[in-house]
């Protein structure tokens, strides 16, 4: 994505998806380290635009996967899931979050 190429006028908000989730340790984080430059040139958008960070997809909603339910049980994993979410939204400024999750 480049930030010169996009036309903004007519977005708000845009999400930006998906961050990986590691379903061992409940951790929200980049896909690769690459992606830092995605990252920034989404924040390079005008300000006026609402930045939305999009988290789930298919790390939730593929068949056979269960990374959503185990994460929000038990409490523990809950909790440091959310915990790593906080840290990955502060790091990133994010301030919406779209949680992309169909089940199960």
């Amino acid at each position: 994505m480049s930030s010169r190429a996009s036309s903004t006028s007519l977005a708000s908000p845009i999400v930006l998806a998906f961050p990986t989730i590691d379903p061992t340790a409940c951790q929200v984080g980049l896909i690769n380290p690459g992606d830092e430059v995605i990252y920034k040139q989404f924040f390079a958008l005008p300000d006026n635009v609402s930045k939305w960070i999009g988290i789930g997809g298919f790390e939730f909603s593929d068949p056979g996967t269960t990374t959503g339910s185990d994460m929000t049980s038990p409490k523990d994993s809950c909790k440091a899931f959310i915990d790593s979410l906080k840290q990955f939204l502060n790091k990133w400024n994010f301030r919406r979050i779209d949680i992309d999750w169909n089940g199960p």
